[in-house]
C-alpha cells in the first residue's frame, strides 16, 4: 500500500505501522524483509522510506545474519555494506526535497547509530 501513496502518507500512520511492528515480534522478520526490498524499489516514496528507514536501523541485523527468509524458507543475507549505501543514497536524495526531508535526515542519522551497534 505504501509504494502507491507517493508523499500522501500521513506521519501518523507511518507511527501507528511502526507502533504495530515493534509490538508483534512475529512481524519482525517479515517486516523488515519485505520493506527493505521495497525501499530499494521505490526510494522517492517518502512515507515507504521512512517506514524502511525505521526498520532496517531497528531490526536490520536480520538481514544481515540470516534470520530473514525468502518464500522458500531460505535465508536471505544482505550485505552491511548494501544497507548502508541504501541509507547513503536515501541521505543525498533527501537533502533539499520538501518539508519532510529533515524528518528523513533525522531518522537516516538515528537508524545508522542503531546499525553502528547491531551490524559487523
Amino acid at each position: 500500500m505504501l509504494t502507491l501513496t507517493e508523499a500522501h502518507t500521513r506521519e501518523e500512520y507511518i507511527s501507528q505501522i511502526i507502533t504495530v511492528i515493534a509490538t508483534t515480534p512475529e512481524l519482525h522478520q517479515y517486516s523488515v524483509t519485505k520493506i527493505y526490498y521495497a525501499m530499494k524499489e521505490n526510494i522517492d516514496q517518502i512515507g515507504l522510506v521512512q517506514l524502511g528507514i525505521w526498520l532496517v536501523g531497528e531490526f536490520g541485523e536480520m538481514l544481515v545474519n540470516g534470520t530473514c527468509k525468502n518464500p522458500d524458507g531460505k535465508p536471505i543475507v544482505v550485505e552491511d555494506k548494501e544497507i548502508i549505501d541504501i541509507y547513503d543514497h536515501i541521505l543525498k536524495s533527501h537533502q533539499k526535497k520538501g518539508d519532510r526531508s529533515d524528518i528523513i535526515i533525522m531518522w537516516c542519522l538515528t537508524a545508522l547509530s542503531k546499525l553502528t551497534i547491531r551490524l559487523g
